[in-house]
């Protein structure tokens, strides 16, 4: 769910914020870009960092990274430096998106894993709603949504701290190398790529086109 409340979110409450600001829409989508700059190098890396780290520990950093760069955003002037910034979240969330996934699966078996998947794909159906609804509650400006967005992120990093849950074992990959799942089924991963770019392009500009069709911001 958080993957989805922090992607949602900081999607459009970016794009607002940086439009609110006079930013052009050319900037605004390279800053957009650095999103998926920041998911891909941590996929070139996750694997290893698991190994290293820990599935719990690493989500509990990603959910900390997560909060502090949310909070960052209005506390900082120079809109260059988002572009760093967005670089982080998009690390963060997608470490969160990955490894929340496997959790889920290494923790199902056979009997119980569709309605495992399930209950995860509607949590992250959850998480994609709350951003917007957060946005129609308190709006684009100032810093409180940037705050509402980091404190639920600190509220999942206690829940996932607490003993009583239950820690993954991940097994090693055979692969780390995301290039050889790209080599063994092309089309599913081209699929992959075109949905992505559509989602994207469509979080972080069809709030700015409803905006300027004379739409309300709440």
């Amino acid at each position: 769910m958080m993957f989805g409340l922090t992607y949602s979110l900081s999607a459009a409450l970016i794009a607002l914020d940086l439009a609110g600001r006079g930013i052009s829409d050319a900037v605004i989508g390279a800053n957009a870009a650095m999103h998926a700059v920041g998911v891909l190098a941590t996929a070139l890396v996750l694997p290893r960092l698991v190994a290293s780290v820990g599935p719990r520990r690493l989500i509990l950093t990603a959910l900390g990274l997560a909060a502090l760069t949310l909070m960052a955003f209005p506390l900082t002037p120079a809109i260059w430096l988002w572009f760093p910034l967005r670089f982080v979240l998009g690390a963060a969330s997608e470490s969160l998106f990955v490894l929340s996934e496997t959790w889920i699966n290494s923790l199902s078996t056979e009997q119980t894993r569709a309605r495992a998947m399930a209950a995860y794909t509607a949590a992250l159906s959850i998480g994609f709603a709350l951003g917007p609804l957060i946005l129609s509650l308190v709006g684009a400006q100032g810093i409180l949504p940037y705050a509402v967005g980091a404190g639920m992120a600190v509220a999942a990093a206690l829940f996932v701290a607490s003993p009583k849950v239950e820690a993954p074992v991940f097994e090693a990959p055979s692969h780390s190398n995301p290039m050889h799942y790209l080599r063994l089924a092309p089309l599913a991963m081209s699929a992959t790529v075109l949905n992505a770019a559509i989602e994207a392009a469509g979080l972080s500009f069809l709030a700015l086109y409803a905006i300027n069709l004379g739409w309300a911001e709440q």
